[in-house]
């Protein structure tokens, strides 16, 4: 990732997708999202940037131009790998949903600035609905504490304190 000019920058998603993660898994969970909000075609556009980038505003490109002729600029705009990385990034990585299986684990890697997540998902046909708070470390599925959240099909609500 290169800086070239007034807060654009030059990347490879898929090198800027792996770092983000190795943030997040390290702890650096502030630079982790910070990483994630600079590549994100959405945050370009709502920062001004799309007549630079000039990419479809719902696609992740493959890549962003440092090229000093179209600095900032969409590369393979129509390349999915990088946003299917970001989408892990985004779900395995930062909110923590670990499934294994037929059992799944939430160990969220959140910024300091938030004070936890709400989300509703569908997992392997289970459908969850997840609070996600910071305090004292435990989980909740449907009322009761457990190691782990099972992916059998049901509806839960799950409440993760971490």
């Amino acid at each position: 990732m290169r800086k070239i000019q007034g807060g654009i920058f030059g990347y490879y998603t898929h090198a800027a997708v792996w770092l983000a993660i190795a943030m997040l898994e390290s702890g650096r969970s502030d630079d982790g999202i910070e990483l994630l909000r600079l590549i994100n075609t959405a945050q370009k556009y709502a920062d001004g940037l799309g007549a630079i980038y000039r990419g479809e505003p719902y696609a992740l490109a493959g890549d962003v131009s440092a090229n000093d002729e179209c600095p900032g600029r969409a590369g393979w705009t129509q390349y999915t790998g990088g946003a299917g990385g970001y989408y892990t990034a985004v779900l395995r990585h930062l909110l923590g949903l670990c499934p294994h299986g037929d059992r799944m684990e939430i160990k969220p890697s959140i910024p300091s600035s938030w004070n936890g997540f709400d989300l509703s998902i569908c997992i392997r046909k289970t459908g969850l609905t997840i609070r996600a708070r910071r305090g004292n470390p435990g989980l909740e599925v449907d009322g009761i504490p457990s190691d782990v959240v099972l992916l059998d099909g049901g509806q839960h609500k799950v409440t993760v304190m971490f």
